[in-house]
């Protein structure tokens, strides 16, 4: 798909209108630039080897056309000089060599990089057929749809593969809390069990006292079992305080470090189609890649135009 066509041939000859004609009707999209040169007579080959010499020192073209009608052995003599064959040999920009009828050759013929019989059939060698190019691309679409579609079902199964497997936050969230509730439990159980014993060594204690009538011991026992009595209620509140407020640290770090929360705050995660490579560096792409955005609340999919190191 050549963006510019080089056409070195005479501005007024026949060679000109049909190689013009031919890539209108065939490749209307390219750009030509005409150096007009003597394609017989004295001085030709001169100017032939300047236009081939101005292609190449200003690269204006990606492939060059030589072209001339047809005529009699020294009317073609211009492309059987050694300054054009060696010009042509040299040039570092291709060239289609459409000199004369499919019977007549030259020494351009052999030396350029290929031979069109004519100047038309060189236009139609340098330019693709406008309809069997849509219908290429048609077909790469088509391929690239199936292709595209194939990948998104592989991806949605993969999706609830890993939906299935992943439990949510809120579930992690509901079985600590019944977790906590169940310690909770045992707790005031373990509570009401140590009361239960140390009413019953006080009761005891307190038989043995009147048994024995000592005030002194009953007044100490009763100050002791009133402090356990204490210290037992401000431990349990401070392991109930630290059971909560670390209930409330993991329910933090858990959103916190929820991809989704990420997301909502305005970030996404982008990937490579091909792939399925998430994109960390822009020099990772190319333009024209296929990239796939994931927002918080749906997907994006385009195509890479351009690639900066930009801020």
């Amino acid at each position: 798909l050549p963006k510019c066509i080089g056409l070195i041939t005479s501005p007024v000859g026949a060679a000109v209108r049909d190689v013009l004609r031919v890539l209108r009707r065939r490749f209307p999209n390219a750009h030509v630039v005409l150096f007009p040169v003597r394609v017989q007579g004295e001085g030709a080959a001169k100017e032939i080897v300047e236009a081939l010499r101005y292609f190449n020192r200003k690269q204006l073209a990606d492939v060059l056309i030589l072209a001339r009608g047809g005529g009699s052995i020294e009317d073609l003599w211009a492309f059987n000089e050694e300054i054009v064959a060696r010009a042509v040999a040299a040039s570092q920009i291709p060239i289609i060599c459409g000199v004369g009828h499919e019977t007549d050759f030259t020494i351009a013929d052999f030396v350029a990089d290929l031979r069109a019989p004519t100047p038309s059939a060189a236009a139609e060698a340098v330019s693709p057929d406008r309809a069997e190019l849509a219908e290429r691309v048609n077909g790469v679409m088509n391929k690239l749809l199936v292709q595209t579609n194939q990948h998104l079902r592989k991806f949605r199964e993969l999706l609830r593969y890993y939906e299935k497997r992943l439990p949510h936050p809120a579930r992690r969230l509901q079985h600590i809390s019944q977790h906590l509730d169940g310690l909770s439990l045992r707790l005031l159980q373990c509570q009401k069990t140590v009361v239960a014993v140390k009413r019953s060594q006080l009761l005891k204690l307190q038989a043995g006292i009147n048994h024995y009538n000592p005030r002194h011991l009953l007044k100490y026992h009763d100050s002791r079992c009133r402090h356990l009595g204490e210290q037992l209620d401000a431990g349990m509140a401070r392991r109930l305080k630290a059971l909560k407020e670390r209930l409330e640290n993991t329910a933090h770090n858990l959103h916190t470090v929820s991809p989704l929360v990420t997301l909502e705050r305005g970030y996404a995660i982008v990937t490579r189609v091909e792939d399925n490579r998430i994109i960390r560096d822009a020099a990772s792409l190319r333009p024209g890649d296929a990239i796939k955005t994931r927002l918080a609340r749906g997907q994006i999919h385009s195509t890479v135009e351009k690639v900066s190191d930009a801020d």
